[in-house]
């Protein structure tokens, strides 16, 4: 005879995801304000504290914990090239710059 008791059920205890690290937090505001805003999808990589924003094979964003940063497309007197640079704070602010550089770049100026 099996009795069975509503009490003696096993427990079920959700999954626990590790915690997402700032850079990881901002790199996925930035990702929305992408997509919500401009219609740009990208990928995130992690690796060592740094997410990477991947925008198809077209541009690369680097979010780390104090700063946000990508290549502005220009070089300086030695040709060495220039990053535009934003606080990491200012996610928003740098989705704007990020979509009008990805235009630029897709539009071939």
């Amino acid at each position: 005879m099996n009795n069975h008791d509503t009490t003696s059920r096993p427990r079920i205890t959700p999954i626990k995801r590790a915690p997402v690290s700032p850079a990881v937090a901002t790199a996925q505001q930035i990702q929305e304000h992408l997509r919500a805003g401009y219609g740009i999808t990208a990928d995130i990589r992690t690796n060592r504290g740094v997410a990477l924003l991947v925008l198809g094979r077209v541009m690369n964003v680097w979010v780390m914990v104090e700063r946000i940063r990508w290549d502005s497309g220009m070089t300086d007197t030695a040709g060495t090239k220039v990053c535009t640079t934003v606080p990491a704070e200012q996610a928003a602010q740098a989705a704007s710059l990020i979509a009008a550089r990805f235009h630029q770049i897709r539009s071939g100026d």
